[in-house]
């Protein structure tokens, strides 16, 4: 193969190369700017010619030699007598003061060139195509030819052959490419590339609507170790540009395993609480103030509107939980060998225990309709400036807040609301109650060039001599309400609250967890009575959602926890439901038989 020049980084010409490289587009004259030993001798479509001799030529040649003292790179198991061929370089730099370097942009860029009609043909070669292909199709990147090299090669010079060790008609087969031995060669690199994936659990979920949405977990997990065995094939004359790639091999690892899994549609199937039934102006104020600045008019005005306003609706929310039992493990070493006789058959070795019952599918769902009516009074005020017109607005400040009274109907049905006593499986309950109360709501909004912003109403009330904050920065409205009537029309435990708490705990200073039921209505703090079974009676106050409180366990005692739910931050009344659950405290956390606690009891009956 022909020898191209190799990493002229600091000769004018290679600048090419690397504005190529950055991906910058060549127009059909290449152009460089030229030196005193560097300048453009021919040139035409898809290739320039320059003369490169003097000072250039000399780091040339002095690059080639540094070269030759370079070893091969790790990993490159073909060296293809890189030692032979960096001689045969050094020996073709002496023999000469300067040379031609040939730049193309592409194969018809080398067919339109004046180099020899068998040196074309040998670098159409590199490409496996012909002259009589289509070459503009072949992505070959920069290609740069040393003159010297070229020449040299055709006419088997003598001193280059010398030094390659063989004849004038000498050639060896190298990956099954006749080349000139001692010179130019086709040179495969070999590459591997490993990894790690980890897998915590395949799940997948997908929005139905908006707050709607369904989950698939598999309940799978495990971890999958892989690598990709690779080549690619450059020419050893060149900027080693690959032309040429291919995957050799694939292996990958991997244990998986599972308990069970899961299908769950959960969220908002309907909400129209928020919807107007009613929404009129009963007064509104506005005034506006006018003035200059230079010749631009700006108008200053404010607006106050009271407006009486009905919200009303129904809420409709569902869950539903298919479980089913998927049990077991699957181990892998998957081999592939991409050439030889292998081809991938009969390569991976597994062992598949898994076992995926679904005759039988548990199934948890539950449905609550929430069915609402709020009567309002709102004022809402606005200032705000525009050029030369209030209606040119260009930026605004609106203050809204809201004095309701409610009342709201909500009802429950389903098995998906927690267990209760604590044996593992959900109670079916099934309740209704009504609520009502007033409430005052509150937000500001903002607006710059007809782009506005909601925010919440940051308040603040004198609780004593603290300063509590009430808003909430997360919310568009804030919102604080107080329940006056509250009643259960249907009585049931979906107002009990749950402890979550192992069997066996930890001996020491250990947290509980306790919390409403998942079905509870209300996003109001709730009131929690805890009775620890050792006498020590505690009143906690937190998120409905749960809340961790910790307590002093001594070793070896069973511990019946009772928790009641007493009160919401709102005011609404559960009927002091609970739910019991016994532990038994161990300095490991299990159940274990101690002889010393045997031995002291004993001692205390003597």
């Amino acid at each position: 193969m022909l020898k191209t020049i190799q990493k002229l980084s600091f000769i004018k010409v290679f600048l090419i190369a690397f504005s190529f490289f950055s991906g910058y587009a060549f127009s059909n004259q290449i152009s460089v700017k030229e030196t005193t030993n560097t300048y453009l001798v021919n040139s035409g479509e898809g290739f320039s010619v320059y003369e490169v001799s003097g000072t250039d030529y000399q780091e040339y040649a002095s690059r080639i030699s540094r070269l030759a003292r370079t070893p091969a790179s790790p990993g490159d198991t073909q060296s293809l007598e890189s030692v032979e061929w960096s001689e045969a370089a050094q020996a073709v730099t002496s023999l000469h003061t300067s040379t031609r370097a040939y730049v193309f942009e592409n194969l018809v860029g080398v067919m339109n060139s004046d180099l020899p009609y068998a040196v074309k043909v040998d670098i159409l070669d590199d490409y496996d195509v012909t002259p009589n292909s289509d070459l503009l199709s072949v992505n070959t990147g920069l290609i740069v030819i040393d003159e010297n090299f070229a020449l040299e090669t055709m006419k088997g010079s003598s001193s280059l052959l010398a030094v390659g060790g063989g004849s004038s008609t000498s050639t060896q087969s190298v990956n099954g490419d006749q080349t000139i031995r001692g010179f130019c060669k086709k040179r495969w690199h070999n590459r591997t590339k490993s990894d790690k994936l980890d897998i915590t659990s395949l799940k997948k979920s997908a929005d139905i609507k908006d707050n709607l949405t369904f989950t698939a977990d598999t309940g799978i997990a495990g971890s999958i170790n892989y690598s990709i065995s690779y080549k690619y094939k450059t020419n050893r004359c060149s900027f080693k540009v690959p032309y040429k790639h291919s995957v050799t091999g694939f292996n990958a690892k991997g244990s998986l395993y599972s308990d069970n899994g899961k299908l769950r549609v959960q969220g908002t199937v309907i909400d129209t609480t928020n919807k107007f039934l009613y929404n009129e102006s009963i007064k509104t104020f506005e005034k506006d103030l006018d003035f200059w600045v230079g010749p631009v008019r700006i108008v200053w005005f404010h607006e106050l509107d009271l407006r009486a306003r009905i919200r009303g609706g129904v809420k409709l929310e569902a869950e539903v939980d298919l479980n089913y039992n998927v049990s077991g493990k699957y181990e892998f070493d998957f081999v592939c060998e991409m050439e030889g006789e292998n081809r991938c058959a009969e390569a991976s070795k597994t062992v598949n225990t898994f076992q995926v019952d679904l005759s039988n599918p548990s199934v948890q769902a539950g449905v609550s309709v929430r069915a609402r009516v709020q009567p309002e009074i709102a004022v809402i005020y606005k200032q705000g400036a525009g050029l030369y017109h209030k209606k040119l607005e260009v930026a605004s400040l609106t203050l809204e807040t809201a004095l309701y009274s409610y009342a709201e109907l909500w009802g429950y049905y389903g098995n998906s609301c927690g267990d209760g006593n604590y044996d593992g499986i959900n109670e079916t309950i099934g309740g209704i109650a009504i609520d009502a109360g007033v409430g005052v709501s509150a937000k500001y909004s903002w607006g710059v060039l007809g782009k506005d912003y909601d925010k919440p109403l940051k308040l603040k009330i004198i609780e004593g001599w603290v300063e509590v904050d009430v808003g909430a920065e997360d919310e568009d409205l804030f919102v604080m309400e107080r329940s006056l009537f509250f009643k259960e029309l249907v009585e049931s435990d979906a107002f009990q609250p749950l402890i979550t708490a192992p069997e066996s705990i930890k001996s020491g200073n250990t947290q509980i967890k306790v919390a409403m039921r998942s079905c509870f209505p209300y996003t109001s703090n709730v009131t929690y009575k805890i009775e620890w079974g050792d006498g020590e009676v505690q009143e906690v106050t937190g998120s409905q959602g749960g809340l961790f409180v910790a307590h002093d366990f001594a070793d070896y005692v069973s511990y019946p926890i009772r928790v009641t739910a007493l009160k919401d931050s709102e005011g609404r009344d559960f009927r002091d439901l609970h739910s019991t659950r016994e532990v038994f405290a161990s300095p490991n956390g299990d159940i274990t038989f101690n002889p010393g606690v045997l031995v002291a009891v004993l001692h205390s009956l003597l």
